[in-house]
């Protein structure tokens, strides 16, 4: 059944290039300045993560070298943890991510209009959804 109210607000919005461009930017500028914080080991490994996916803090409690004392097993876990805190902070950027996304498509009047483009194929893909 097709959705008239829905395709009124995406014929609005191609009518209005302005509305969609500012829409855009704002989501730009929200992600640019979103910072999220991964963790492991309790807290003793910590990464910051931007909402553009980059890593821009990597912090290690001076505990976690002194428990390690050394060696190849040692650094094996400093890794693993690094990885692990890595990924729980990108996790956390593509969420907020998608909640800002979501949050200026129901500001459009897109959200019930494109119920798909969070998915797979559509900007979820992007935020690897």
């Amino acid at each position: 059944m097709m959705d008239f109210k829905a395709m009124g607000a995406i014929a609005s919005l191609l009518r209005d290039q302005d509305k969609l461009k500012d829409a855009a930017e704002r989501v730009k500028e929200r992600l640019d300045a979103l910072r999220v914080e991964g963790s492991a080991g309790g807290g003793a490994v910590r990464v910051g993560v931007t909402g553009t996916q980059a890593v821009v803090e990597v912090s290690i409690d001076p505990s976690v070298g002194a428990a390690f004392g050394g060696g190849t097993d040692a650094q094996e876990m400093a890794q693993k943890l690094v990885a692990e805190a890595t990924n729980d902070g990108l996790l956390r950027a593509r969420n907020e991510a998608q909640r800002i996304i979501e949050a200026e498509l129901a500001e459009l009047g897109l959200d019930k209009a494109l119920p798909g483009l969070m998915g797979p194929g559509g900007i979820g893909g992007l935020l690897g959804r």
